[in-house]
């Protein structure tokens, strides 16, 4: 199938839009993480704290974590960088990817999965790190998430990247094992 057949299987409008995020899209992006994402609002990846501190803060003060995440996006900053998807039929954003330079998700390489692999050492100038993906649950299935990592590796190479990375998800919990049927 045709990589345009494709897309349009996955996008049966055909109007997906992907766009960096910044001072155009800061309410927007703002207004998706509240109903999307626990408090979190990107923020993680700057925050100097511990995990459970971290999981305080979302859940009392998700306001300071929304305050961050819109002054950054307002000011262009790199701890803000990323892609946003939307259907101009449809209002608000419906995905949001982090993409920049590794040394903006530092926090990453600190993490005790990272810090002994060989492969973080040296120059890292031009790595950028996709640090986190969020899509609707009513727009899954759809190709956003594959359109917000194609655009990201896109924005990527136009601001000079070299090579790009991401962290693998946190593993999912086993499947309980389906019950014996009574035979």
């Amino acid at each position: 199938m045709p990589q345009a057949s494709r897309r349009r299987a996955r996008d049966p409008e055909g109007g997906l839009r992907v766009e960096p995020a910044g001072p155009l899209t800061a309410d927007a992006l703002v207004d998706f993480f509240r109903h999307h994402a626990r408090g979190c609002y990107c923020r993680w990846w700057h925050f100097e704290g511990d995990d459970l501190s971290w999981q305080g803060r979302c859940s009392v003060e998700p306001d300071v974590n929304e305050a961050e995440a819109r002054a950054a996006l307002r000011r262009g900053d790199s701890s803000a960088r990323g892609v946003v998807a939307w259907y101009p039929e449809v209002p608000g954003i419906v995905g949001w990817l982090k993409v920049s330079p590794c040394a903006a998700v530092a926090k990453l390489y600190r993490r005790r999965l990272y810090r002994t692999l060989s492969c973080f050492e040296g120059e890292r100038s031009g790595v950028w790190t996709i640090g986190c993906m969020l899509v609707d649950p009513a727009h899954r299935r759809r190709g956003v998430a594959r359109a917000l990592v194609g655009r990201a590796g896109e924005l990527a190479r136009a601001r000079g990247a070299a090579a790009g990375e991401a962290p693998p998800p946190r593993p999912r919990a086993p499947r309980a094992p389906a019950p014996e049927s009574g035979r």
